[in-house]
């Protein structure tokens, strides 16, 4: 058998020093997922429920013609909103509602000046009530307030430009159940069973009662949770 024949290595020839280990390169891929977008149109908006409405009386100029009413919507949570009916019902002013007084009872009231003082609002906000959209059908009612009565016994006017209750009263016969305007004066069936007739007050003070007690009918041994008026002789 012959030997093996051993070749000599070449001198230029050398061994390859051992390769570096490859760098891992972690590639991420980015996730993509598929969203369909569904407007849900067919569910009904449900605001809080509805307690009062009170409508604006109507006008009592002779030349002009009689303006479209304004509509005070009271609802739970005490939020008083004051709605165009001629726009649709859009919402033109609101006041927020008062923690625990649920508004049970309103009423447009005469007042002795025709000051706008409650109608001058910020037209910057979008919900004017004198703005100049509204200024003209709002002429004949610009000496008209809005007052307010909850069951908690207060009476107050109900400011749409400070947006708050404003001249907070005691009604002095416990909860307020309904009010009603006679004439000029506005009259609130209480829990004591009496009838309270105020008249709106005449001071300027900032922080003043809204309204002044003029007089008071006896109880009738029962609450009164409503009252009708009957215009006749004497009554403006």
């Amino acid at each position: 058998i012959p030997a093996p024949v051993s070749t000599p290595e070449s001198p230029m020839r050398k061994k390859a020093a051992p390769a570096p280990p490859k760098a891992v390169v972690a590639v991420l891929e980015e996730k993509q997922m598929a969203v369909n977008v569904h407007r849900f149109r067919y569910a009904a908006y449900i605001p809080n429920g509805i307690l009062r409405l009170c409508a604006t009386p109507p006008g009592t100029g002779t030349d002009a013609p009689d303006p479209c009413p304004y509509l005070a919507v009271s609802r739970e949570g005490g939020a008083v909103e004051l709605v165009s009916p001629c726009e649709k019902y859009k919402c033109i002013a609101q006041v927020e509602g008062m923690r625990n007084r649920n508004i049970d009872a309103m009423a447009w009231l005469r007042t002795p000046t025709s000051s706008t003082e409650d109608m001058n609002m910020d037209t910057s906000s979008g919900d004017a009530y004198f703005c100049s959209d509204h200024a003209t059908a709002m002429a004949s009612h610009s000496s008209r307030k809005l007052y307010g009565a909850s069951r908690d016994g207060t009476i107050f006017h109900i400011n749409f430009s400070t947006k708050r209750h404003s001249g907070i009263i005691g009604s002095g016969g416990g909860a307020v159940f309904c009010l009603v305007t006679m004439g000029d004066l506005l009259a609130a069936g209480c829990e004591d069973g009496s009838v309270r007739l105020y008249a709106p007050s005449t001071s300027t003070e900032p922080n003043a009662p809204c309204l002044e007690l003029v007089s008071t009918l006896p109880s009738v041994g029962a609450a009164v949770i409503s009252i009708a008026c009957l215009p006749g002789a004497g009554m403006n």
